[in-house]
């Protein structure tokens, strides 16, 4: 299987997991503490002119408040509404209690019958843009599910099946608070699964009524002139319009707020919102009442949308959400966050189920295949981890510049699995690699050769290909009838000790050996792994052969042993080189014209006397490493056109095994030869003769020079010996 197919396998492998995750809910935990962590890192910042302020009912104003006036909490509601006197007065343009008003204020001699509720009720008219709280129950008790101050916000205003309302009853504050009340809003926030508070629906059926939450609630009070109608609310498809703003919700319908930073002033963080204790407030309304300037600056809280809410840890009005983990988390910021993210017409961006499973399979299946592209444990790790901390980097730079919230876990966690499933696979598949090449090569190259292919399993192409080597015959003259005088247990000792000498040098100079044909060796150089000198490795493994064969001679003589002399073939050029056989058996060899070659320079050493030939490609690498002469230019049996033809005869710096004389007059006999000038080549050979007599080449020419200068040869004369034999 091509890699590319094994990577998109592993891909979908991690997208189905991931899937798997999805659907089956577990992956939503994950996705929330991933983005939670996220939100944690980079909560938006607010605009240095937020419409937002927070009046907080903080356990120092409940006690200061005990000390001054014998009234503990829960105060008298006409504190409230001095609240929202002051308020009325310092321009702010809506006052939202985050505060539960249903039942009638407690009966105190100072306020008797229903006189709080009347003054709060009454200064909320005043104002009129005050908005109060209700709550959503899912029971049947008779309830106040009627009054104005609830407001129906239409059909079109509401996502959620109108059968989820019809156990759903409204509890508003009492008439008297209610008749003043410019809107009602609910505080019901439905929590995640595991009971953190991300996600705002605007609005929730009652009954027949589709009715605000308390954030919306504040934010259409905010939009809305005095006495104009409220802004309309309406879903259109992965959009909620709250007038002339544009808010993204999810598959749900719901708004995925919009976190600021931690929530405040608790803790030893300041939080993200400015807090004013009220009982600040309510001392700058006794200033006011007795004529005095007040000491708190009330221009903060002019055009603001202005929240009361406790932060008293006792009045236990604390929630968990994405910022919990620096501090507790008030519920009045809650309903700030919410109406600030109105306001802007900036929450979070969500990701569709679909856009997150695209996600999901592109991770998964770029990790799957970029690790298949270039395997290894140390790619695959560079790749996975690569790929997803990008990723992971990519979704906190979108989360911080463009408030995306992107899916983590789902992708991470596909991408994760994939580069697991790819590094299971390879080190399966290296393994098997490594065995097999363990088994094909560990006793034919040597030790470093088969640790490049180990580490690098890759650049063996067992299938086939086309590559240039220098092919290494050998084989013993005469051994037919050397085999015929020994025993075969004698035969088999000395073969396998010959062998032995003759692979050495081959191994040493990280050349593979093929076979093993009877007594000949059949030896590839430049494979299985690439040589950048793979000639001059033939040709000094070849006459380092016959160098250690040398003494081996005489050994086998003492020993009453024939000697055996080695003749020795090298071609260098391109052959198909792969795995080759039946279905039941195959050997990594190589096949071509050039192998051809070399098994005839082998076979023709007999015929030129000579130990080692080479062909014209291989001198022509290796005569500024290698003394040579060359024998002619010859015609093999089997080929019509010739090849030139060399004998190495020492490594350049070492004593020639010829006389310098001899080499230059043989040199000469060629040229001439070649050049058709006869007599002169019959004179040299004469020449080299006299100094090596027993020289065949020499001899050979001598006889064909007077031969041509007896008959002179026609045209298409070539200087090619033709051998009829191998």
């Amino acid at each position: 299987m091509a890699p590319r197919w094994r990577g998109a396998l592993c891909g979908f492998g991690g997208f189905a997991t991931g899937l798997l995750f999805l659907w089956s809910g577990l992956l939503a935990p994950l996705d929330w503490a991933a983005k939670d962590t996220a939100l944690q890192w980079f909560p938006d910042p607010r605009a240095e002119e937020s419409p937002v302020e927070i009046i907080g009912i903080d356990q120092a104003s409940i006690e200061r408040v005990a000390e001054l006036t014998d009234f503990s909490w829960p105060w008298p509601r006409a504190f409230m509404g001095q609240l929202v006197e002051v308020l009325t007065r310092a321009g702010a343009r809506t006052v939202i209690f985050d505060m539960l008003y249903l039942e009638h204020d407690v009966e105190r001699a100072e306020f008797p019958d229903r006189e709080s509720d009347e003054a709060l009720g009454q200064a909320a008219a005043a104002n009129r843009r005050t908005v109060f709280a209700g709550v959503l129950r899912d029971d049947e008790r008779e309830t106040r599910n009627a009054h104005k101050a609830l407001p129906n916000l239409g059909e079109a205003a509401c996502v959620e099946p109108p059968s989820m309302g019809r156990h759903r009853n409204p509890s508003v504050p009492v008439d008297e608070i209610s008749d003043g009340a410019h809107l009602v809003g609910s505080v019901n926030f439905f929590p995640d699964d595991d009971g953190y508070l991300r996600r705002m629906a605007p609005t929730y059926w009652a009954g027949d009524r589709c009715v605000p939450y308390l954030g919306l609630a504040g934010a259409l009070s905010y939009m809305t002139e005095k006495g104009a109608e409220l802004p309309e609310v309406r879903y259109e498809g992965d959009r909620v319009h709250i007038g002339d703003r544009v808010l993204p919700v999810d598959e749900d319908g719901r708004v995925v707020l919009n976190w600021y930073g931690p929530g405040g002033p608790m803790g030893s963080r300041q939080g993200a919102y400015r807090y004013t204790p009220i009982y600040d407030v309510l001392i700058a309304y006794q200033s006011l009442e007795s004529g005095e300037a007040p000491h708190l600056d009330l221009s903060r809280f002019r055009g603001k949308a202005v929240l009361i809410g406790s932060t008293a840890p006792g009045l236990m009005d604390l929630k968990p959400t994405p910022m919990s983990e620096f501090g507790p988390y008030p519920g009045v910021e809650i309903v700030a966050t919410a109406v600030e993210n109105i306001l802007r017409a900036r929450p979070l961006k969500p990701t569709s189920d679909m856009n997150t499973m695209l996600l999901m399979a592109l991770l998964a299946l770029l990790i799957g295949v970029l690790s298949w592209a270039k395997p290894g444990i140390g790619w695959n790790s560079l790749f996975t981890f690569g790929l997803l901390g990008l990723y992971w980097v990519t979704s906190l730079f979108l989360l911080s510049e463009q408030r995306l919230s992107m899916p983590i876990a789902g992708p991470i966690l596909s991408g994760f699995v994939a580069g697991l499933l790819t590094l299971g696979w390879q080190y399966f598949s290296e393994g098997q690699d490594r065995k097999r090449i363990k088994e094909l090569f560990g006793n034919y190259v040597a030790a470093p050769v088969v640790k490049k292919l180990l580490d690098d399993p890759a650049s063996l192409q067992l299938g086939g290909e086309r590559r240039e080597m220098s092919v290494f015959f050998s084989d013993i003259a005469g051994y037919t009838d050397i085999s015929e005088s020994l025993t075969p247990e004698a035969l088999v000792s000395q073969l396998n000790e010959y062998l032995s000498e003759v692979g050495k040098p081959i191994l040493r100079r990280e050349g593979y050996i093929d076979k093993y044909i009877g007594d000949a060796v059949m030896a590839i150089f430049g494979a299985p792994m690439a040589q950048e000198h793979k000639e001059l490795e033939a040709v000094l493994a070849a006459l380092e052969v016959q160098e250690m064969l040398a003494p081996m001679q005489d050994l086998w003589l003492a020993r009453s042993m024939p000697p055996l002399p080695t003749r020795i073939g090298i071609a260098t050029g391109h052959a198909v080189l792969g795995n080759i056989g039946s279905e039941q058996r195959v050997n990594y060899t190589a096949i071509g014209d050039t192998v051809n070659l070399a098994a005839r320079l082998e076979g023709a050493n007999k015929h030129f006397g000579t130990s080692i030939l080479i062909d014209g490609a291989t001198a022509a690498s290796v005569r500024d490493r290698v003394r040579i002469r060359e024998v002619g230019t010859v015609a093999v049996k089997g080929k019509q056109t010739g090849v030139r033809v060399f004998e190495p005869l020492c490594e350049i710096g070492k004593e020639p095994i010829y006389p310098e004389e001899f080499i230059t007059a043989y040199s000469t006999v060629v040229d001439c030869f070649r050049n058709r000038k006869f007599e002169e080549c019959v004179r040299a050979a004469d020449e080299a003769l006299s100094i090596r007599p027993d020289d065949v080449p020499a001899s050979m020419y001598k006889d064909m020079g007077e031969e041509y200068m007896l008959c002179p040869p026609g045209d298409d004369f070539d200087a090619t010996v033709r051998l009829k034999t191998k």
